[in-house]
């Protein structure tokens, strides 16, 4: 993520520490939430519909070069790699 963040978009550290920090909240999201979700649907899907958004996250990436849009996208990756990882 360090390269990407100082080779594709230009910016500066306080960029790779905010993109940092919201990978942090997707992790602690998933744990708050992956247990509900696991109560309303099978593990299978979960799984699927996890990897889809991660996949999807890492396309919106390798597409769109924009800050704002790696946060959200580095957020989501966070959610759904540790909540496929349970």
């Amino acid at each position: 993520m360090p390269g990407y963040i100082s080779h594709i978009l230009h910016v500066s550290s306080v960029s790779y520490g905010i993109t940092d920090m919201f990978y942090g909240i997707g992790v602690l999201v998933a744990g708050l939430i992956t247990a509900k979700l696991l109560e309303k649907m099978t593990k299978k899907n979960l799984l699927i519909d996890f990897f889809l958004i991660a996949s999807l996250a890492l396309l919106a990436l390798f597409i769109f070069k924009l800050n704002l849009l790696t946060f959200a996208a580095t957020f989501l990756i966070g959610l759904s790699n540790s909540a496929y990882r349970r």
